[in-house]
C-alpha cells in the first residue's frame, strides 16, 4: 500500500471480497483502503481506532462496528486485542431478505457502533463453514448471518444524526437504488427491463442505472441476474423442478440465457450445482459471492434485462 498524506486522498482500493468470516490479530495500517461490501468488526480484549471517511471511530472492547467498505478506512490502533471481522458483499446483502433501515444508514455513509449481545461461537462457526468445501454449509451460514444483520437492524437508534444538503441527496440516491433493488427482489420472475425498474421509483431508465450503479457498484442488469440465479439456486437445492423449469420460475426469457448466467457466476452448470448441493458439496460447486463491477449493459439492455 502506499502513503497517503490523508484519508480521503488516493486511497488503495483493494481486490474484491467474498463473503467471509475470519479472526485475528489486526495491524495498523499505513495508508486507508476501501472495497465493496459491509464489514463488520468485533474487537475483544481492548478497542480498535479508525479512520472512516476522514472521521475518527472508536469501536470498544465488546462492542460491533459495521460499515460500508467502499468509504476509505484505515485502522490506526487496536493494542492488546484481537478482532472477529465479518464481510459481506453488497450484492449479497442486497440479494437477501432485505433489511431496509440497516442498508440504508451503511449507504448513506454512517459508521454504526452498536452493542449486541455477542457469541463468539456463532462466528467461529462462520470462520469454519466459510472457508471449508462444503456449499451447504456454506449456505447455512449465509442465512445465519442475514438473520443477525436483522437482530442488527433492530439495535439501531431511530434518530439518524444531522444530514448536510451533499448527505440528504445522498440519502436521496442511496432510498432510489433500495427501492430499486426491492422491487427487483419482490419480482424478479416477472419479464422486467430497465424502464420498469426506473419506474418504481421513478426516474428516466439512464439516470436510474447511473443511481443504481453509483450506490451499489453493480447494473440494475446485473443485479437483476444474481437475484435471479440466487432464487435458482434455492429452487435446484429444494425442489425436482427440472433445471429448464426454474430458469422459467425465476424469470429468464430463455433456458439458454439462464444456463450462460448460472455456469457465469456459480461456476457450475444447473444439473451439477443441484448435484453437489443434495450430495453435501464440493469447492467446485461453491457459488461465487464476490462483489463484481460489470460495465453498463449495451443499449439493448435497457428493454431486455432477462
Amino acid at each position: 500500500m502506499r502513503e497517503n498524506s490523508t484519508m480521503d486522498f488516493s486511497p488503495t482500493v483493494d481486490a474484491e471480497v467474498p463473503l467471509a468470516s475470519w479472526r485475528g490479530l489486526p495491524e495498523p495500517m499505513s495508508a486507508a483502503h476501501r472495497h465493496e461490501g459491509i464489514e463488520l468488526n468485533v474487537p475483544t480484549g481492548g478497542p480498535m481506532h479508525y479512520l472512516i471517511a476522514g472521521s475518527p471511530v472508536t469501536v470498544p472492547d465488546g462492542a460491533t462496528a459495521v460499515f460500508w467498505a467502499a468509504l476509505p478506512h484505515q485502522l490506526i490502533s487496536a493494542p492488546h486485542c484481537s478482532v472477529q471481522w465479518l464481510h459481506v458483499p453488497l450484492q449479497t446483502l442486497l440479494g437477501w431478505n432485505p433489511v431496509p433501515r440497516l442498508v440504508e444508514r451503511l449507504l448513506g455513509g454512517e459508521t454504526l457502533v452498536l452493542q449486541p449481545p455477542q457469541e463468539l461461537a456463532r462466528f467461529t462457526q462462520w470462520n469454519i463453514d466459510l472457508s471449508g468445501p462444503e456449499t451447504d454449509l456454506s449456505d447455512v451460514a449465509a442465512l445465519e448471518i442475514c438473520a443477525y444483520l436483522h437482530r442488527l437492524d433492530r439495535l439501531l437508534p431511530r434518530q439518524r444524526p444531522r444530514a448536510s444538503l451533499a448527505q440528504g441527496r445522498r440519502d436521496t440516491a442511496v432510498g432510489h437504488a433500495i427501492a430499486m433493488a426491492d422491487f427487483m427482489a419482490r419480482h424478479h420472475p416477472r419479464p422486467l427491463n430497465v424502464a420498469d425498474v426506473a419506474g418504481c421509483v421513478p426516474l428516466h431508465p439512464h439516470y436510474a442505472m447511473q443511481v443504481f450503479r453509483d450506490v451499489t457498484g453493480t447494473t440494475i442488469v446485473e443485479y437483476l441476474t444474481r437475484r435471479r440465479v440466487a432464487e435458482a439456486r434455492r429452487l435446484l437445492a429444494a425442489t425436482d423442478l427440472s433445471p429448464g423449469r426454474v430458469g422459467h420460475e425465476v424469470g429468464f426469457g430463455s433456458q439458454s440465457r439462464f444456463y450462460a448466467a448460472f455456469r457465469r457466476i456459480t461456476g457450475c452448470p444447473p444439473a451439477a450445482y443441484r448435484q453437489a448441493a443434495r450430495s453435501g458439496g464440493t469447492s467446485a460447486g461453491r457459488t461465487d459471492m464476490s462483489v463484481k463491477r460489470y460495465a453498463d449493459s449495451d443499449p439493448g439492455a435497457t428493454t431486455a434485462a432477462d
